[in-house]
């Protein structure tokens, strides 16, 4: 676990604790969430219930899938499944940031599930948010360029989208992403 890793964890920790929410983490597989809750237990950041695996939860992203495939807001393409990016813009409401708005253009259509069936992690991590009923997601700032896709995802999907707090990543003097 890297350094930024880290307090953006005892970030997400603190403000869970303050506000009397929960502290919910999310890893790609298994084995990810056995290792980062050993990192955690050691900086004595206890997640509320157990971390979430994306692998494990496969079966409810194809549904979700085929939810939107079925709406006509997805369509196939080469095996993948995409959802539908109208022309216009998005404005992200980030706590940290402010306003931050976002071209459709650029967005382009978004992976929802690839043509073996696994999911983007955009998709898993916009169908968690809905699932899970998340109201607060504090990461690093790295992820700010997804928070539009998981918006329309969510949007598509009929579900209301989370806060959004953005947090900044711990560098060197150089600029360079200090490691754990």
């Amino acid at each position: 676990m890297s350094a930024t890793d880290a307090r953006t964890a005892l970030f997400a920790w603190l403000l869970a604790r303050q506000t009397g929410g929960s502290f919910v983490v999310r890893v790609g597989t298994a084995e990810a969430a056995a290792g980062v809750a050993g990192e955690l237990a050691w900086l004595g950041l206890v997640p509320s219930e157990a971390p979430y695996a994306a692998a494990e939860r496969t079966p409810l992203y194809r549904a979700r899938g085929a939810e939107l495939l079925a709406a006509g807001t997805a369509h196939e393409r080469d095996g993948a499944l995409w959802l539908r990016v109208a022309p216009g813009t998005i404005a992200v409401p980030d706590l940290v940031h402010g306003e931050v708005v976002f071209d459709h253009a650029a967005l382009g259509d978004i992976a929802l599930l690839h043509a073996d069936g696994t999911p983007s992690d955009t998709f898993a991590e916009a169908v968690d948010d809905a699932e899970l009923a998340i109201d607060l997601v504090l990461r690093e700032d790295d992820h700010l360029d997804q928070t539009p896709r998981q918006l329309l995802i969510l949007a598509a999907l009929g579900h209301p989208p989370p806060r959004y707090a953005h947090v900044g990543r711990i560098v060197d003097a150089a600029g360079i992403t200090l490691a754990g």
